[in-house]
């Protein structure tokens, strides 16, 4: 865990992917995260989906050549 922030406005996939991508580009991390473990909420989808697009577009070579994964959390599943 590096960073916890709130959001104000609208829990939505595109707000996610803005807060996301400040953190890793604080961190200098762009390149370098494989998965993300979410709630099962569907906006994470598209999240993720956002994420992978901008990181795309900002980087040309990433980490084995792939995009980040979603990984649903069993906790939120059970």
């Amino acid at each position: 865990m590096i960073s916890f922030k709130s959001l104000i406005d609208y829990y939505s996939g595109a707000a996610l992917t803005i807060v996301i991508n400040g953190i890793l580009e604080k961190y200098n991390l762009l390149d370098r995260v494989l998965l993300i473990i979410t709630n099962n909420i569907y906006n994470n989808s598209t999240l993720i989906k956002e994420l992978n697009s901008y990181i795309n577009k900002a980087i040309k070579k990433r980490f084995l050549n792939g995009n980040i994964t979603r990984i649903p959390c069993l906790v939120y599943i059970i």
